[in-house]
């Protein structure tokens, strides 16, 4: 009997192609792997990996918990000679995030470079500053009070730029030193004194600061302004105070973080500055002695003034500075005077300001960071319309004097 041979041979067959299947798969596989190798780069060292950029949503989360974290932190106090006030001197916490150059947005300033030396000023601070102080101006505290002002009611910017505000000169008593408007507006105004035949100059673009030198060199030799310019190393800083903070329809909180609008013209837009923004102003300088100056001629405006200029001398010693401050000078003239020989400045908002800046680069001096005329601050509002568009959508309206406001 013969036996047929054809199955086994086909049997043998398919488990041949079925291994050759199979080793086929494995090599294939292999040779895949090794190619998709080849195209991968090689692993950078740990110290070569650039930096992780965090979104500027991110920074806001990191700043947050920073704030939470500071929150809990235990408190030092000491006691600043300029308020009498308690002065936060725990640790914050340093922001690690990329930063990047100042620009004309007021709320980057907290991004400077520069602001990498200092000790960390969270958002949440500067809220809980604002908090205990108003609470203590609610108080009735000793250092919340009017300014003092021997003068009230002397626009003395206001008389450079405009020779009819210039008229409050003739008002004062014969025995005090003649005040710069009434010098001023004798030479520059002559037609408001009745001098016939020159035309009167309602308004000087600028103020005619040649004038100005010349009353100043007259001046120099009456007390008080015979002795009163500042050390050639501190850096100076004029704080307007008064109805431009009083009346801000920006909070104080807000002021402090991300400056704000003064009582003033449009022009004016986001004249008043943050501490961000002053810190870097500061660092600019080079020197950590600190003056501030300022005042109001209408000193009855003194509460939220109070509250913004305490937390921001707080702040600037948190910083590492040494800083002294006189909101209660009580002659404009005087402190223009003095003002105006600084070596190194940094304006406020308003007029008076921006006129002492041009003395001082007159007199040799430095001027730091921005400073404010009309068509400067149209400028700066026009490049920057969208963002304080935005702010302005958020902004609380508050009437005069509505402190509750401020501690929501």
């Amino acid at each position: 009997m013969k036996v047929s041979i054809a199955p086994i041979r086909r049997q043998n067959e398919e488990i041949r192609i079925s291994r050759q299947l199979y080793f086929g798969s494995l090599l294939a596989s292999f040779v895949l792997g090794c190619m998709l190798m080849s195209f991968r780069s090689p692993p950078i060292p740990p110290q070569q990996q650039a930096p992780l950029l965090l979104s500027s949503s991110s920074r806001e989360i990191r700043r947050e918990t920073a704030s939470i974290a500071q929150s809990n932190v235990g408190v030092d106090k000491i006691t600043t000679s300029s308020t009498n006030t308690a002065v936060d001197t725990s640790n914050a916490a340093a922001d690690t995030s990329t930063a990047v150059s100042p620009g004309m947005d007021p709320t980057e300033y907290r991004n400077s470079p520069l602001l990498k030396k200092h000790t960390w000023l969270t958002d949440q601070w500067l809220h809980s500053c604002a908090n205990e102080l108003i609470a203590e101006c609610e108080k009735e505290a000793p250092w919340c009070r009017k300014f003092k002002n021997d003068h009230p009611v002397y626009p003395l910017g206001d008389c450079i730029k405009m020779c009819a505000r210039c008229g409050n000169g003739k008002n004062f008593q014969p025995d005090e030193p003649r005040p710069l408007a009434l010098n001023y507006s004798k030479i520059a105004c002559p037609r408001i004194y009745k001098k016939s035949g020159t035309p009167n100059p309602r308004y000087i673009s600028g103020g005619n600061m040649d004038v100005v030198a010349e009353v100043m060199e007259q001046m120099k030799d009456f007390v008080p302004y015979k002795t009163a310019t500042p050390p050639e190393d501190a850096i100076v800083l004029h704080l307007r105070v008064g109805d431009v903070i009083e009346e801000s329809k920006d909070p104080v909180f807000t002021l402090l973080t991300q400056g704000g609008d003064p009582l003033h013209t449009e022009g004016y837009r986001s004249s008043i500055k943050s501490v961000y923004e002053y810190l870097d102003n500061i660092e600019q300088s080079g020197s950590k002695n600190v003056i501030i100056i300022g005042g109001t001629y209408k000193p009855q405006y003194f509460f939220y003034s109070r509250v913004y200029s305490g937390c921001l001398v707080r702040a600037l010693e948190k910083a590492g500075n040494n800083v002294t401050i006189n909101l209660d000078g009580g002659d404009a003239d005087a402190d223009f005077y003095y003002l105006s020989h600084s070596k190194h400045f940094i304006a406020s908002a308003g007029g008076y300001s921006k006129l002492v800046g041009d003395m001082v680069k007159r007199l040799g001096g430095n001027v730091i960071g921005r400073t404010f005329s009309d068509m400067d601050s149209i400028k700066y509002y026009e490049e920057n319309g969208k963002y304080m568009k935005a702010v302005k959508k958020e902004r609380p309206k508050r009437g005069k004097n509505n402190k509750q406001e401020q501690q929501q």
